[in-house]
């Protein structure tokens, strides 16, 4: 269950194009906050990414400043 987080990550441009600023410039890590949020609003861990704790650390990985 959850492997459906890992498809279409939005990135920084994908973020601005829905109207929602985004406090990172790095897609990486833009893309794993929308997998961390996917992840919890869904209660479910994305096997593909490693769970909601993986991820999430790898979100502050690519941008220590954005947590």
């Amino acid at each position: 269950m959850g492997e459906w987080c890992a498809d279409k990550l939005r990135d920084c441009q994908a973020w601005k194009d829905e109207g929602l600023e985004i406090s990172t410039t790095s897609n990486e890590c833009a893309k794993y906050y929308d997998a961390t949020l996917r992840q919890l609003v869904s209660w479910l861990d994305c096997k593909q990414l490693g769970g909601l704790e993986t991820t999430k650390n790898k979100m502050l990985e690519a941008d220590p400043d954005s947590g």
